[in-house]
């Protein structure tokens, strides 16, 4: 009537380690076939290795991952018309530091350009955001406030931050 369910630990541990590394093994690239025949032939520093480098494939598509997020979500305060985010290196500015932390800039970073023409980094914008009225923003340089007409478009804005880590 009741199937008979192996519990035996060191059979789970081992079932679960031979997964894991053919996981690591298929995001690498090896084909069906060879994995089983990795799998039985593989020592445990190259199981060690495949895994650690697996790890390493992990970390970096979370990263990349990340940074899409926050890039969706810098675009869409574009699309809003709040400020675009570009490359540091891309503008035709003046500005070398953050018109409110006043860190240099680096090359590569994205930051946002306000309507204004200033410049911060994302982080910085959100901070300046008005607590008495989360739709408006405003330049810390020249006090222009940005505001946001429609709630609906500033609700989506929040949670889009939200998810990337920017709020």
């Amino acid at each position: 009537m009741f199937a008979h369910i192996d519990r035996n630990p060191k059979k789970l541990d081992y079932e679960y380690h031979h997964d894991l590394i053919a996981r690591a093994l298929v995001a690498k690239g090896d084909k069906p076939d060879e994995i089983e025949y990795k799998l039985n032939k593989m020592n445990h520093k190259e199981a060690f290795k495949i895994l650690s480098d697996y790890k390493n494939h992990c970390e970096q598509k979370i990263k990349n991952i990340e940074k899409e997020v926050k890039v969706k979500a810098l675009m869409e305060l574009s699309r809003m018309g709040l400020e675009k985010a570009v490359p540091y290196s891309s503008l035709q500015t003046n500005e070398t530091k953050c018109a409110l932390c006043k860190k240099e800039f680096k090359d590569e970073e994205f930051v946002l350009e306000l309507i204004c023409e200033h410049i911060l980094h994302d982080d910085c914008m959100i901070k300046r955001s008005n607590e008495n009225n989360p739709n408006k923003y405003y330049c810390p340089t020249c006090g222009n406030f940005i505001e946001l007409t429609d709630s609906s478009d500033q609700k989506k804005l929040v949670m889009k931050m939200q998810k990337s880590g920017l709020a």
